[in-house]
């Protein structure tokens, strides 16, 4: 992805984000919790336990697993019908060296 193209994602997120703060953070609380139990979290999980708001963009899922201290531990393809099968990332804990 250039350069252009990750700043334009970024400031897509940000706006997205900007108009839900009241469900990015408790969709964050939710996500930290479902990592602490399980040890792994994605977003097909997220969208069972918190499902995002109908009228928010794509991007606001996204926007829930930045900057959370959480790598990519795993891919697979995901289990929700509108999602298409599509290879979706599953994150846990960042290992510290």
């Amino acid at each position: 992805m250039s350069a252009l193209g990750q700043d334009l994602r970024d400031q897509g997120i940000a706006q997205v984000a900007a108009r839900h703060t009241a469900w990015l953070v408790h969709a964050r609380a939710e996500m930290l919790r479902i990592v602490d139990e399980r040890g792994r979290v994605s977003a097909d999980d997220l969208h069972a336990i918190c499902p995002p708001p109908v009228d928010a963009h794509p991007n606001l899922i996204g926007a829930v697993f930045r900057r959370l201290g959480l790598q990519v531990i795993d891919w697979r393809k995901s289990t929700r019908p509108a999602a298409h099968a599509r290879m979706i990332p599953i994150y846990g804990r960042r290992l510290t060296p």
